[in-house]
């Protein structure tokens, strides 16, 4: 199985702020769903709390009056459209 693009706190840090392009994919879905998203901000899994960590997206698009949950462990890309140096 491929690696996730963000497995922890420290690397969802990274994309904090940016748009970005993500591919994801649901268990129990047989194909994967392409989108553009500011990301404005994450949840930190908690052990005992909340396990699943999860960045607070806009969709770059379409828009949208309040933020959109996109779990890490659905995300099989994630590619800056506008990296920092």
């Amino acid at each position: 199985m491929q690696a996730l693009p963000v497995s922890n706190a420290a690397a969802a840090l990274d994309y904090l702020g940016q748009t970005v392009v993500m591919e994801l994919r649901w268990a129990a879905e047989s194909t994967s769903t392409w989108g553009t998203y500011h990301v404005l901000g994450l949840v930190v899994p908690m052990a005992g709390v909340y396990e699943s960590g999860h960045f607070l997206v806009m969709d770059a698009v379409n828009g949208g009056d309040f933020p959109d949950e996109i779990f890490w462990d659905t995300i099989r890309t994630l590619l800056p459209l506008n990296p920092s140096d």
